[in-house]
């Protein structure tokens, strides 16, 4: 036996999936099918992995962020008395049941 090491799958004909693996395997040689198919998903991994590794944005890519201004509560009143002023105030409706005076 020497060098080999052998690796069982079992496949149910019973299951849709598995009936289907077998009929698309029927003439194929099965042991180099499944090594060339694990080679390939190897070889996507290692890609994948190395993509995400040296992907570093550049400074240019990235803006920098400067840190917001904290503000005091007399600024924050000010700002909200700011938005206020720019929206149009509410117009008062007429009462329907107005008290008589």
């Amino acid at each position: 036996m020497g060098n080999k090491i052998v690796k069982s799958v079992s496949l149910n004909i019973s299951n849709a999936d598995d009936a289907a693996i077998l009929k698309a395997i029927k003439r194929r040689n099965f042991s180099g099918y499944v090594k060339r198919l694990i080679l390939a998903d190897i070889k996507a991994r290692e890609a994948e992995t190395a993509v995400k590794n040296n992907f570093e944005p550049s400074e240019e890519q990235t803006p920098a962020l400067e840190p917001e201004k904290s503000l005091s509560a007399a600024e924050r009143l000010e700002a909200l008395k700011r938005q206020k002023g720019e929206s149009k105030p509410a117009q008062a409706k007429p009462w329907v049941n107005q008290p008589k005076s």
